[in-house]
């Protein structure tokens, strides 16, 4: 088959890659993995060797709604079966790690085979924040790829990424289960759900500082490999900035990456008006303090205003 050149979205979770994709995907330009191939993969790939009907959107919509999932407890993000997802778990159900390894890019390849057949007209638009600053094995992979780093303020995403951590460990996420079978193997296992439980307690802030490290790890590989990328195939931007101008933001975005039309993004931002919690707020000096040099090279302040925009639809 012949394969357009694939755009890859990275950025940190809770960076806003979920909105981001939403933005895109409105377009009509990109054909973007969802819940729907996540969750129906396995169906969905024998159907694609001709082993069998395709699963129907349909179908998974009535079980979404059948177990009451109409929101993302993590963020009010719309669950459909058309919700932009990452394709970390489809690596993971293929028994692989959730970033992209070479044991892994023969699973990737048939992932963009599909989305490219299912919409040939289209480009192939995939997000995986566990392959932030992972970019080079993605253009190793794909030598053609286009990518889009998405930027937000390290407060912000430390927040929202304690906030979603406890919110799946202290009681089951039904929809994060649906998408992970690793997750409802280890809320099945009594020793891994109470170390779990033990590491979203607000108590001791392990989570946290769990978090914070591998931000900034990942913040470090990014800023060492998106140089090498060619300029011309990678757009960098920020979460806020594309909050206060989404269509000029996207339009921006495509421009950059020679892609012409589309409709105009209806998805938009909503300011929740949060702002640092107390637990937050008694680590903002060291928060800031390691992101430092990340912060510095993308504007970012240390007083915590970016905390207040969050992705609520």
């Amino acid at each position: 088959m012949s394969r357009r050149p694939p755009v890859f979205i990275v950025g940190a979770h809770r960076s806003g890659t979920t909105w981001l994709t939403q933005q895109l995907a409105e377009t009509g330009l990109f054909s973007v993995l969802t819940a729907f191939h996540v969750i129906e993969w396995q169906g969905i790939e024998a159907a694609a060797r001709g082993d069998g009907p395709r699963p129907d959107p349909s179908d998974l919509r009535q079980r979404l709604q059948s177990l009451g999932l109409s929101h993302r407890a993590t963020d009010e993000v719309v669950i459909r079966p058309d919700t932009p997802e990452e394709y970390g778990y489809l690596l993971l159900q293929g028994g692989q790690k959730s970033w992209l390894k070479a044991t892994s890019v023969p699973l990737l390849k048939r992932v963009v085979d599909v989305l490219q057949a299912e919409h040939p007209d289209r480009t192939v638009l995939l997000k995986n924040p566990w392959d932030y600053g992972n970019e080079e094995a993605l253009l190793d992979a794909f030598p053609d790829a286009r990518f889009i780093a998405i930027h937000r303020h390290p407060l912000a995403v430390v927040q929202s990424s304690v906030r979603m951590f406890r919110r799946i460990w202290v009681e089951p996420d039904p929809y994060t289960a649906l998408l992970s079978a690793r997750y409802r193997k280890l809320w099945a296992g009594t020793w891994s759900r109470r170390l779990f439980k033990w590491l979203a307690s607000e108590r001791n802030s392990v989570d946290l500082h769990i978090t914070l490290g591998g931000l900034v790890g990942s913040h470090r590989k990014h800023q060492r490999t998106w140089p090498r990328l060619p300029p011309s195939r990678a757009v960098s931007l920020r979460y806020e900035d594309l909050v206060l101008d989404p269509a000029g933001g996207i339009g921006a975005v495509l421009e950059q990456l020679g892609l012409d039309g589309g409709r105009a993004p209806q998805t938009a931002a909503m300011p929740s008006g949060a702002t640092l919690s107390p637990e937050l707020e008694r680590h903002r000096r060291f928060i800031n303090w390691r992101t430092q040099a990340y912060r510095e090279r993308w504007g970012y302040t240390d007083d915590g205003a970016h905390v207040a925009l969050e992705v609520l639809r």
